[in-house]
């Protein structure tokens, strides 16, 4: 077997092992993840999610990272002049170069997503302990226009703002003749946001 997988989950099936490594060869080429794997089950009428699986132990393995980037963050020369997406390319990834299935965690991964779950948990603790402090010191000012020393220290006021929407309610009710036109001018893009799952507080 390659030893691109050491360290993995051992491919026993000879069939998938080397779909596996033509996927991983493709993605190497410059094929996207979901390509690569398609075009390897293709031949040897494989399941892509399976093959998909061990595609996705590789690509969060740190060798991935070192081959994709040349092991300094920087991309590897080769004949495609490839390069690893960065992370807002990744997060509007068309429906059908994604990949239905996961990456293994190794050891790292663990690592970050503990640390992302505990930023995110404290960002929340801190905007609500913000919006708290907030609606106190509101009350204290009242109607008037902030706090200050009698020397004239500032130390907090009232900044006022009026805020613009547009209402779709009102344009169908005023104008109901142009909200067609206004539908064909929106666009659409995808987007994918990370979520935690409960999995992370069994790390």
């Amino acid at each position: 077997m390659d030893d691109t997988l050491n360290g993995m989950d051992r491919i026993e099936d000879r069939n998938l092992n080397d779909a596996v490594m033509k996927a991983i060869e493709l993605i190497r080429a410059g094929q996207t993840p979901g390509d690569a794997v398609h075009l390897a089950a293709k031949p040897c009428h494989l399941s892509e999610s399976e093959i998909a699986y061990y595609v996705g132990q590789w690509s969060g393995s740190n060798k991935c990272r070192e081959e994709l980037t040349g092991g300094s963050g920087t991309s590897a020369s080769s004949s495609s002049e490839t390069e690893a997406p960065d992370f807002e390319t990744l997060k509007h990834l068309p429906p059908e170069d994604l990949i239905d299935s996961f990456v293994a965690p190794t050891d790292e991964i663990r690592e970050l997503l503990v640390a992302y779950s505990e930023a995110v948990r404290s960002e929340k603790e801190a905007k609500e302990c913000r919006q708290a402090i907030a609606e106190k010191l509101g009350c204290f000012m009242g109607h008037y226009s902030g706090i200050a020393d009698r020397d004239g220290t500032m130390y907090c006021t009232w900044k006022s703002r009026s805020i613009r929407r547009f209402s779709q309610d009102l344009l169908e009710e005023r104008h109901p003749d142009l909200v067609s036109v206004i539908e064909d001018c929106y666009t659409e893009r995808p987007t994918r946001f990370l979520r935690i799952c409960n999995g992370v507080h069994e790390i």
